[in-house]
């Protein structure tokens, strides 16, 4: 009897006909689809490894979304280290004791626990900045005479603090 229906119902019959050649374009459409996501994949591919992406699949479609994921951004924190070295007027020639003093801030605020470097006449000196952010090296006098026994009365010395890549140099006039 259907085949009795299919012959008097002519578009029944043409449908029937056509139904496996759209299930055939179908399943076609749907390769070709396929296989663009993979060819978009394949040149997003190296991307991966170094960035997050999601990969969404859209219901009752053959879309295939790929998103990349937001990610927080914490930005490196710059610090502008600042080296300052006190002063020092004068320098007698046969002192006790000579003191250098220098404050290591970054940020505005006082770095506490670096090495600074001191340098007097070539001889180099270490200290740790304290929680005020101040290092301090105190020169005695053996050393002191050691290090101004050439070095005549009216010139100028250099002294220089160094942190990193930062130097500060001041002068001392070395008096009688």
């Amino acid at each position: 009897m259907n085949n009795l229906t299919a012959q008097l119902n002519p578009i029944n019959n043409l449908t029937a006909q056509l139904d496996p050649i759209n299930n055939l374009t179908k399943n076609v459409n749907d390769i070709i689809n396929a296989l663009t996501i993979i060819k978009g994949l394949q040149e997003q591919i190296k991307e991966l490894t170094q960035n997050n992406y999601n990969l969404e699949k859209e219901l009752n479609t053959t879309k295939n979304k790929v998103t990349r994921l937001e990610q927080k951004v914490t930005p490196t924190p710059t610090t502008t280290n600042k080296l300052t070295l006190k002063k020092i007027k004068t320098l007698k020639k046969y002192a006790k004791k000579l003191v250098l003093k220098a404050t290591l801030k970054g940020n505005a605020k006082a770095v506490k626990g670096k090495k600074v470097t001191f340098i007097f006449r070539g001889k180099k000196f270490k200290a740790k900045t304290n929680k005020k952010g101040v290092a301090k090296v105190t020169i005695k006098k053996r050393k002191l005479k050691k290090l101004l026994k050439k070095v005549k009365v009216g010139k100028k010395v250099v002294y220089r603090v160094k942190y990193g890549k930062k130097t500060v140099k001041r002068y001392v006039k070395i008096k009688k």
